[in-house]
């Protein structure tokens, strides 16, 4: 009996180390304050995904902040974006990334999926409580994996004073790259297939597109949605039911929408994928972007209207 207790004690040590050091990792943190301050003179942001962290370099559009982040769902933007509005009221204008992509349940993955360990945890702490175990709920066929991810996150902020991992902005990453056709075929397939069939849409991203569309309103703050540049060959592949729920949303919700989707660009202004801008492409757009904002060039901003196929 009593080396079964030994036995049984020492098997389930290393799970009992992990449950304690989560919890009191849990309690120091999330007693610590979410409160991510920009300057003053800051009235625009730009939040959302990878296309928009790679494609809109906020040094050179006046009065800007990009805080968006890789595999960043609707569901994540929401609680990132209603913390900073909370704490900056000098944002005016939120610039949100919304494209097809967006809509594909693919997007489940990084909030309830295979996926969600190695994204989830970045916003474990900026979740309320509720949603915080609504996130372990979510990932308890994977329970080990996360914790140790939300631990290894929690001591990196401890350590390294990283108070908001969920944080990147605009990075210069892809230098003379340029688009192909196998790998927008690959990008293709992973965002809108399943087993060589269309993708349904993720309720769960559209739903909080409409949490942050009511957030935006009951703060009086301006919300426009902003499509970055796809290469030609991904863009005429994109399923039409997607082009098509696209313009349903922005038409249904009134949505202010700048399309830059279509955009005539050289194939090196693209990466591989086709389905985000390089560095050149990322001056050619945010250049474009600044010009339209100025402006209010009718022909690429539109109110309440998306073209159709």
């Amino acid at each position: 009996m009593k080396k079964f207790l030994k036995n049984t004690t020492l098997f389930l040590l290393p799970l009992i180390i992990i449950i304690i050091l989560f919890f009191t990792l849990f309690v120091y943190i999330n007693n610590q304050s979410n409160v991510f301050k920009i300057e003053p003179s800051i009235s625009n942001v730009y939040i959302g995904d990878s296309h928009i962290q790679l494609a809109i370099n906020d040094s050179i559009i006046p009065n800007s902040i990009n805080i968006a982040t890789s595999a960043e769902s609707f569901y994540f933007s929401y609680y990132k974006l209603k913390m900073v509005l909370d704490n900056n009221p000098s944002i005016d204008t939120v610039y949100l990334g919304l494209s097809y992509h967006s809509l594909s349940i693919y997007y489940n993955r990084f909030i309830n999926g295979d996926c969600s360990a190695a994204v989830a945890p970045n916003y474990f702490y900026l979740l309320p409580l509720d949603e915080q175990f609504r996130m372990i709920n979510w990932n308890t066929n994977n329970l080990i994996p996360f914790m140790l991810s939300i631990i290894e996150q929690s001591i990196n902020r401890v350590v390294n004073k990283k108070n908001y991992p969920y944080i990147d902005g605009f990075i210069y990453r892809f230098e003379k790259t340029k688009a192909n056709k196998s790998s927008m075929d690959k990008r293709l397939h992973f965002q809108y297939y399943t087993n060589k069939r269309v993708n349904a849409f993720s309720k769960l991203n559209i739903d909080y597109l409409d949490k942050i569309i009511d957030m935006c309103k009951s703060k009086g703050v301006v919300l426009i949605t902003l499509n970055t540049p796809l290469h030609e060959y991904y863009y005429k592949n994109t399923p039409v039911k997607y082009k098509e729920k696209l313009r349903d949303l922005i038409n249904s919700r009134g949505l202010n929408y700048i399309d830059l989707s279509k955009i005539k660009l050289d194939d090196d202004c693209f990466i591989p994928d086709g389905d985000h801008v390089s560095e050149k492409g990322a001056d050619k757009t945010t250049t474009l972007l600044k010009d339209i904002i100025k402006h209010k060039h009718t022909a690429l901003y539109k109110n309440n209207n998306c073209d159709s196929e």
